[in-house]
């Protein structure tokens, strides 16, 4: 309330209408998000928002980037840090079943390519991964502390960076129509706008 007001008294802030429609249209969303972040979240810190990584794979020649909502951390009794990786979503119509039942295809690569980023980068191991559907006002988690979970997930989206790598090196790499680039695309799901493969 005290930011919204802020907002709203600034010399050049919106109008009276369009601050009630702000209020009443993403205020019921930002609250609903502190029930499930206490229970999910915890015993947990947030260690970086919006965060670029990359990472460059010179013996495959290529390099992996990453734009990463929020990172955090949590760490036990005897010292050792547990990473988590959140990103926000509108809206999802993923299941568990998706992910655990892949046969090597899996609906999004975005959280298993943040894992390999985070792990590449700084040597620590993503313990858990989790989308916060903002329409449903929950946590879908992917993976918590199951690694055999995380690493297969890994596996397939390295596999097909391979894959794409190597079509790129021989010319193969397919052009889409330029009304649509990204729709029809069999890359898409490597080369996006908050990760992309370089």
């Amino acid at each position: 309330d005290e930011a919204f007001d802020r907002y709203e008294h600034r010399v050049n802030g919106p109008s009276a209408m369009t601050m009630h429609y702000l209020r009443q249209r993403y205020l019921p969303q930002i609250l609903a998000i502190v029930d499930p972040e206490a229970k999910q979240f915890a015993d947990t810190r947030s260690i970086a928002f919006e965060s670029q990584l990359s990472c460059t794979y010179a013996h495959k020649q290529y390099m992996l980037e990453g734009r990463i909502d929020r990172i955090l951390s949590r760490v036990d009794d005897h010292g050792n840090e547990f990473i988590a990786v959140v990103d926000y979503k509108k809206s999802l119509s993923d299941t568990k079943r998706d992910y655990l039942e892949h046969n090597g295809s899996i609906p999004s690569h975005q959280l298993p390519v943040y894992a390999k980023l985070i792990r590449d980068v700084t040597e620590k191991p993503v313990s858990c991964a989790a989308f916060f559907n903002i329409a449903a006002g929950r946590y879908f988690i992917v993976w918590d502390d199951v690694p055999e979970v995380r690493d297969a997930l890994i596996a397939i989206v390295e596999e097909h960076i391979d894959h794409m790598v190597a079509a790129i090196k021989s010319g193969t790499y397919g052009v889409t129509r330029s009304g649509k680039p990204c729709i029809h695309c069999d890359y898409r799901q490597i080369c996006r706008r908050r990760y992309a493969l370089i």
